[in-house]
């Protein structure tokens, strides 16, 4: 009561000297919104929103814009912080799925997650303009009886209605889709077991807002296709709180992976200036090994196996490219 108090009783404080329109919030130079999602920045010169995703709205497509409907949040969106750098939580959802295999090993043991590891490699990873990145996990072949990443059946005719042939022919075989909008935005599209119940699949997207050199708020949503049944909606929120979130299975064990990879990169071997940097960092795997698909359906620079670090490459060279312009 006595803070609304103060506060209606600001004009007397301050007088006619204090002309509140002066002192509001900044507003945001650019404001866009692409398939429901809405985007600022903070650049007023800054390139279109769709030029500047480019390619990446095919595969984007593929998640938020394959229906009429589109998508909705289900749940209550989730805010934490970790003791990492954005940069560290970005690339390892543009590209780093190798460390699925292991890190999250005892999840597909659990039956929660799906067995990356009789499946490892099988799929693409996508290397796009402005540092873009993603990786594709489809289904080995045979594996016939799991399509459309398990949806709901009454789904598909709208799939089907709303989207590419070539976009159909990847979300047809797909498992996983995981990848990150540089510089900050990131997504993880992954079916998830509820205990012992049947597979769900659900969308995750996320954006890592730094708050410190060595810490960030995570900012998290779960969507799912507004056309899907109320029971599934509700199971795929049950399968994000199992597997993601401060409190999910696969989210602990990134997290702490991200914080001990920050806490190292300040210890005293990193600052060691003898050392060069292909000894503190390592972005190697798949170099000059791996030559793209040229039958790849969709676009961008599609390479044939998710074990790459070609994408996180391209996350740092843009980095490097902004940091050197003018």
């Amino acid at each position: 009561m006595r803070m609304v108090k103060w506060v209606h009783a600001g004009n007397k404080v301050y007088g006619k000297e204090m002309v509140r329109d002066e002192w509001a919030l900044r507003p945001v130079p650019r404001l866009e919104i692409y398939a429901g999602l809405i985007f600022g920045n903070l650049d007023a010169n800054a390139m279109p929103l769709e030029s500047y995703l480019g390619d990446l709205k095919c595969y984007l497509d593929i998640l938020v814009n394959r229906t009429d409907g589109g998508l909705e949040v289900i749940g209550v969106p989730q805010r934490w912080v970790v003791q990492t750098n954005w940069k560290v939580t970005a690339e390892n959802f543009c590209a780093d799925s190798y460390h699925a295999l292991t890190a999250h090993r005892s999840t597909v043991e659990m039956g929660i997650s799906p067995d990356f590891v009789s499946q490892a490699g099988f799929g693409y990873q996508i290397k796009l303009h402005h540092g873009h990145g993603l990786n594709l996990v489809l289904n080995p072949p045979g594996m016939d009886s799991f399509k459309y990443q398990g949806l709901p059946e009454q789904l598909w005719p709208l799939f089907q209605r709303k989207l590419s042939a070539e976009q159909l022919s990847i979300l047809e075989n797909l498992q996983v889709h995981v990848g990150n909008c540089f510089s900050n935005l990131s997504w993880v599209s992954i079916p998830q077991s509820v205990g012992h119940e049947s597979v769900t699949t659900f969308l995750n997207l996320r954006v890592w807002r730094p708050i410190a050199p060595d810490r960030i708020e995570i900012c998290s949503w779960v969507l799912i296709d507004k056309e899907a049944p109320e029971e599934y909606k509700h199971q795929a929120n049950r399968a994000y709180i199992i597997s993601f979130g401060p409190s999910g299975t696969l989210e602990e064990d990134d997290c702490e992976i991200w914080t001990r990879i920050t806490e190292c990169s300040k210890a005293s071997m990193a600052r060691d200036k003898d050392l060069r940097y292909d000894n503190v960092l390592n972005y190697l795997m798949g170099l000059d090994r791996v030559q793209p698909d040229e039958n790849f359906p969709g676009p961008g620079v599609a390479y044939p196996t998710w074990l790459l670090d070609t994408s996180i490459r391209n996350f740092w060279e843009e980095w490097l490219r902004l940091l050197q312009a003018n």
